[in-house]
């Protein structure tokens, strides 16, 4: 997990918040500020090949616009009321199951790791969403092991409605993916009807 660094827009760290992982590689950092009357911003860090950093910023206020505005409603449906922490795996699957065309629009602009190895992917927009809806109060997340093989143990995102929920109530990816009699790692079944982001070679 990366330190606090100052926020890209009001250029202060006395209201970061403690980063969270995405899962394609990026650190997402939330600051609470103001920012005079335009609210919390986030933005992810992406570490680059040549040892120096890509920023991506999007701004939590935005609603009706933005990379990750179509993102916001549909996933503040995908929780339960007295629900469980949902491992960031279940969240994506369950974005698909309740909003499958806004899924297939962000893999087919930015890629998922379920096609091969790749950073600033669908899975980082949809990181981005939750913390810009955590900006706001309306979820709680916490960084925990990941159980399913695509993410080889690392750290990961958990997403909850209520953040007084225990953090032993987890329905995680690998109890997801038993439930549906499917197994850990990414399957043909996944990636049907999904399109993968074209692979740009240089900038």
């Amino acid at each position: 997990m990366a330190d606090f660094m100052f926020c890209t827009n009001c250029q202060d760290d006395a209201q970061m918040q403690l980063p969270m992982s995405a899962p394609d590689g990026g650190v997402i950092h939330t600051c609470l500020d103001d920012h005079g009357g335009t609210g919390p911003w986030v933005f992810t860090v992406y570490p680059a090949i040549e040892s120096t950093r890509i920023v991506r910023r999007t701004a939590a206020r935005v609603e009706n616009g933005g990379v990750t505005a179509d993102l916001l409603e549909p996933l503040s449906q995908v929780f339960e009321v007295g629900g469980p922490w949902l491992e960031f795996g279940v969240v994506e699957a369950r974005l698909r199951e309740r909003a499958p065309e806004v899924f297939a629009k962000h893999v087919a602009e930015a890629g998922h790791t379920m096609f091969g190895p790749t950073s600033n992917t669908a899975s980082g927009r949809i990181a981005m969403a939750l913390s810009a809806l955590r900006a706001r109060g309306k979820v709680a997340g916490f960084v925990g092991k990941s159980t399913g093989t695509p993410w080889r143990g690392r750290t990961i995102s958990h997403w909850c409605l209520d953040g007084n929920t225990p953090r032993t109530e987890v329905l995680s990816w690998v109890q997801h993916r038993e439930a549906l009699g499917l197994s850990e790692d990414w399957t043909d079944e996944d990636r049907a009807g999904l399109t993968p982001a074209a692979v740009t070679v240089g900038v």
